[in-house]
C-alpha cells in the first residue's frame, strides 16, 4: 500500500521508523543503499531541488496557534522525497505532509509561541530555493 500520508514531531520519528522496521522486518538505509535504490529504479537520477515550488499562506502570512498551509509542488523536480520540518523558539513543531497528486504536497503545521520560527524544505538532500525560510509570528 501508499502512504498519503505522515507526521513526525523531533522524538517520535525516530521510533516509528524503528517500529515501522520491526513490523516489516526491514532495515534502515544507509545513504549509498538509498543511492542504489535511486540508481536501480531509474537508469539515471532525475532530481532537481531546484525545480520545487511553494506557494501559500504560511509563507506570505504565517498564524500563531493557526493551521499554516501551503503546497509544495515537485511535479517537476523529478524522484525524490520531500522532506519539512519546523523549528520554533520551542523546539520543533509537529508537521503534517499530505500527497495530493502528481508530487503536489500539501503541508499543515501550526506554530505555538510568537517569535522566529524556521521552515525547512528539502527535496532529497538538497534545499529548495528560499529554503530554509524564516517565519516570524
Amino acid at each position: 500500500s501508499r502512504v498519503q500520508g505522515y507526521s513526525f514531531t523531533s522524538a517520535g520519528y525516530k521510533d516509528t521508523g524503528r517500529m515501522l522496521r520491526q513490523q516489516t522486518g526491514t532495515r534502515k538505509l544507509s545513504g549509498s543503499d538509498h543511492q542504489q535504490f535511486l540508481t536501480r529504479r531509474s537508469s539515471k537520477i532525475m532530481s532537481d531541488s531546484h525545480s520545487v515550488i511553494c506557494s501559500g499562506s504560511a509563507l506570505s502570512n504565517p498564524k500563531l496557534e493557526g493551521m499554516n498551509k501551503m503546497l509544495v509542488d515537485c511535479s517537476r523536480a523529478g524522484v525524490n522525497v520531500l522532506f519539512v520540518a519546523v523549528l520554533g523558539p520551542g523546539g520543533q513543531e509537529q508537521v503534517h505532509v499530505k500527497h495530493k497528486e502528481d508530487n503536489k504536497f500539501l503541508v499543515e503545521f501550526m506554530m505555538e509561541e510568537s517569535g522566529k520560527h524556521i521552515l525547512y524544505i528539502k527535496w532529497g538532500d538538497q534545499n529548495i530555493p528560499g529554503s530554509p525560510f524564516l517565519l516570524e509570528v
